[in-house]
């Protein structure tokens, strides 16, 4: 008879991983570019740790995260003059070792950066990009709310502005495309509700449940003006284990 333990299996400790997400969606020689980055644990787990940038090995800047082992850095156009940087993590006593992600010789970077009212858009390229017709819209829900060409010439930066108030509630995109529909560019942001949002109350009946239980939760959906109840709404749950339970970035 085999012993009970020949059935189980070694499991694999949990590695850290690092994601990087570059503003625009890619590294380009000689265009400053914002970078977005999270560090966590293979099974989900945040990591708030320091994030040094390696220049040949040596150590240039360090970064803090800002939220749940997320941050952002920014990088020079003279920085990106050739790959070969990486970053440096240290936590619990051991370092971690990550490359950057490609820096492409040619392309557009894409910056957005927002006030109130104002939306600034940034398109940037550098002297080996060859200028081209180029085409950019901002939508949400798949609702355009802002169109514009762009004719670059010899300049290697194009802005334009938008009132906020022209835009969607909600998670927008800027996309930058070429003439034949290409994206070549795209960055999302968020314009928060301008006049109702919604209060969500919860109750469990049940605060300890077994796995494969039924459970009934009773939600009420109210309005932060006069906390009048809601009708049709449609919202989402998600269902997550207690170690991995975050906070939103307000603390709500």
């Amino acid at each position: 008879i085999p012993k009970v333990t020949s059935e189980l299996r070694s499991t694999k400790m949990p590695q850290i991983e690092v994601n990087f997400f570059p503003e625009g969606g890619n590294l380009i020689e000689n265009v400053p570019t914002r970078v977005a980055y999270e560090v966590r644990m293979s099974d989900g787990e945040n990591v708030r740790a320091m994030l040094h940038l390696l220049h040949k090995g040596k150590r240039v800047e360090t970064f803090f995260p800002t939220h749940e082992g997320r941050g952002m850095f920014s990088l020079t156009g003279d920085t990106l003059t050739h790959n070969g940087y990486s970053v440096e993590i240290v936590t619990k006593g051991e370092t971690f070792k990550f490359e950057l992600p490609k820096v492409h010789k040619r392309g557009y970077g894409l910056r957005v950066d927002r006030t109130d009212s104002i939306l600034l858009v940034r398109v940037c390229r550098n002297k080996e990009t060859e200028s081209m017709p180029l085409g950019v819209i901002i939508a949400c829900r798949g609702n355009v709310g802002y169109s514009e060409n762009i004719a670059m010439g010899d300049s290697l930066e194009y802005h334009f502005r938008v009132p906020v108030t022209e835009l969607a509630e909600g998670v927008n995109i800027v996309t930058l495309y070429d003439s034949n529909g290409v994206i070549v560019a795209q960055r999302e942001f968020f314009v928060r509700p301008r006049k109702q949002q919604t209060n969500m109350q919860v109750h469990l009946k049940n605060t300890k449940v077994e796995p494969y239980e039924k459970v009934d939760i009773d939600v009420t959906l109210s309005d932060n003006i006069n906390n009048s109840a809601l009708g049709s709404e449609t919202f989402s749950v998600a269902v997550t284990a207690s170690k991995n339970r975050q906070k939103t970035y307000d603390n709500r």
